[in-house]
């Protein structure tokens, strides 16, 4: 389906204030919006950056997996 530009904008100026806003944020996270494989890409480099340093180890866990 495809809507032309100008009857899209007079829908949009038909709303009221608060609905406006929504769309507006709508919009900007179309923009925005990943792929899965994109997403999935970017987590997994965050990961291998930020994991394995001292701040991810629980000791008490750790400890507790130990003695059992």
């Amino acid at each position: 389906m495809s809507v032309a530009p100008d009857r899209l904008i007079q829908k949009i100026q038909n709303l009221l204030p608060d609905k406006i806003t929504e769309v507006e944020h709508y919009v900007d996270s179309l923009s925005v919006r990943r792929s899965p494989n994109e997403l999935h890409e970017a987590i997994a480099a965050y990961a291998a950056n930020h994991a394995g340093g001292p701040e991810d180890l629980d000791r008490d866990f750790e400890a507790a997996a130990i003695e059992h």
